[in-house]
């Protein structure tokens, strides 16, 4: 099934609303807008929260968890130094296998995938001013986990831009 994951703007607090590929509103994502650490909610059209993506602070790599109602955590954890594409590792908490988000940082397209086998993928559009992905997930897959991933991975990729924008801005200044 295709979502459309578009982040608001001109929000009063950071908001991602995802549509279904005939866009019909399906979930919204919320967080505070400034805030110690990411907290954010996933949640469906009734408000019903269907998951919470938290920051964990003090690491040396970013690491998010995510916990969902009865289900497993999930922490979402990225792989340190690695040149030519980005990783991410997703472990499962009890007895579910891991998943493994790999992507090309450069196209910001990801692929989500369990022991090998494809269960999702996201790929950034760049067609409006406003973020936007295209998320694909795998029929009897797990809808919010997979987009509660594609989530992280924005948040992730956005924190080190603007790290990188800020170390560029310092060093410019001098």
């Amino acid at each position: 099934m295709r979502f459309i994951l578009k982040e608001r703007i001109f929000s009063l607090r950071e908001s991602y609303y995802i549509r279904d590929e005939d866009g019909n509103e399906m979930f919204e994502v919320t967080g505070r807008l400034i805030s110690l650490r990411d907290k954010l909610t996933l949640s469906d059209r009734q408000d019903n929260t269907l998951a919470t993506i938290t920051q964990k602070l003090l690491t040396l790599r970013p690491v998010y968890t995510i916990s969902r109602n009865g289900q497993p955590d999930a922490k979402v954890k990225k792989d340190f130094i690695n040149i030519l594409r980005e990783g991410f590792s997703v472990d499962m908490e009890g007895d579910l296998p891991d998943l493994r988000i790999q992507g090309d940082i450069f196209e910001h397209s990801y692929t989500i995938t369990r022991d090998g086998v494809t269960v999702a993928q996201a790929a950034k559009k760049w067609i409006s001013l406003r973020d936007s992905y295209v998320v694909d997930v795998a029929a009897e897959e797990d809808i919010v986990l997979m987009l509660a991933c594609a989530i992280v991975v924005d948040r992730i990729t956005h924190e080190e831009e603007e790290k990188e924008d800020e170390v560029q801005h310092d060093s410019g200044a001098g």
